[in-house]
């Protein structure tokens, strides 16, 4: 009963927001579809939003998990006729794919300038929208959460841990990726948290459920849920590993085969600009323009130290990954 309490306070957490104003009026006109894999409410939000912004254009949205929409667009694709004129993914390694098969199209004079260059595509064709990193949490009456991803491994063996299945869970996948990336970590570090017992066996939200509960001592989870927990009155400490955190990006991408690359190429100008990123801090969410303030309850943005996957990499070894992976943790989850 206690789990199910906090699940509903970090619910409620999102119950909902208002908006910032947004910029000054666009030019574009015409229909526009959406296809995106952020939560419903931040979709519509963000929807609301562009319309305000651009009343002249009729902007439709799709919101579905990042794997069905790619099966949708692989259909539409296949079929000649591509519905999606803007997508919103969950992270760069789904969307590379459409890039290195020439479905997106480069926006290069897209002002990136307040951008972090590790957040968006060097040809210019996906952007980060924002950042969501991977925290530590721990009951405030029960074990202190770990400073470091190295302190982790230390005191697993020793701890109830809540941990993510990473082939059933896009935010674990870059962790994982970004933990096995990281120099002085690596997959030695990996093979180190197995031998401490560390196996998948919670969901994101979940984690941090069970430690609210203390039916965990520590959790991973993804920062998001974990502050609005905490600010929600879950009894949970944050913490961001001192020694960097994977990160993903939800990037957003104009499709080569848009029929309105104007109101498009608007749209993703708009969701990068001071009015776009402030929606996204509304929402919770760290912003990926560095002049944005960081919601509430988060740290200062020189205290996150984001490890950005290397997607490339990911995608060219994503079999071998995922095969260590499952021999090291024991994880028969599908992806």
């Amino acid at each position: 009963m206690v789990r199910f309490a906090i699940l509903i306070v970090i619910a409620a957490a999102f119950a909902g927001y208002a908006p910032p104003a947004a910029a000054e009026r666009c030019d574009a006109t015409g229909r526009l579809v959406l296809y995106t894999s952020q939560l419903e409410k931040d979709a519509k939000g963000l929807a609301d939003a562009f319309g305000r912004h651009c009343r002249g254009v009729d902007l439709s949205w799709v919101r579905a998990p990042t794997s069905r929409l790619l099966d949708m667009l692989a259909i539409e694709l296949t079929e000649g006729d591509p519905k999606a004129d803007v997508i919103i993914l969950a992270d760069a390694l789904h969307i590379l794919p459409l890039k290195l098969d020439n479905r997106l199209m480069a926006l290069p004079d897209l002002d990136v300038s307040a951008l972090d260059p590790r957040l968006y595509d060097i040809d210019r064709t996906y952007f980060g929208t924002k950042q969501i990193a991977a925290v530590f949490v721990a009951n405030t009456s029960g074990a202190v959460a770990p400073a470091t991803w190295r302190e982790f491994s230390e005191v697993a063996g020793d701890r109830v841990v809540a941990f993510p299945p990473v082939l059933s869970s896009i935010a674990a996948t870059n962790f994982l990726l970004g933990l096995a990336q990281t120099q002085n970590l690596g997959w030695p570090y990996l093979e180190r948290l197995a031998e401490a017992g560390v196996r998948p066996n919670s969901g994101l939200g979940q984690a941090v459920a069970y430690v609210a509960a203390r039916d965990a001592d520590i959790g991973v989870t993804v920062d998001f849920l974990a502050i609005a927990a905490r600010e929600a009155g879950a009894p949970i400490d944050v913490t961001f590993p001192e020694d960097g955190t994977p990160v993903y990006t939800e990037p957003a991408a104009v499709m080569a085969s848009t029929k309105n690359p104007t109101a498009a190429t608007e749209f993703v100008e708009f969701l990068l600009s001071d009015a776009g990123q402030r929606i996204v801090s509304a929402q919770g969410f760290v912003p990926a323009r560095k002049d944005i303030d960081l919601p509430t309850g988060f740290p200062s943005r020189g205290s996150i130290k984001p490890i950005v996957p290397n997607e490339e990499w990911a995608l060219r070894n994503g079999a071998e990954i995922q095969a260590r992976y499952r021999t090291l943790f024991q994880d028969q989850s599908l992806n």
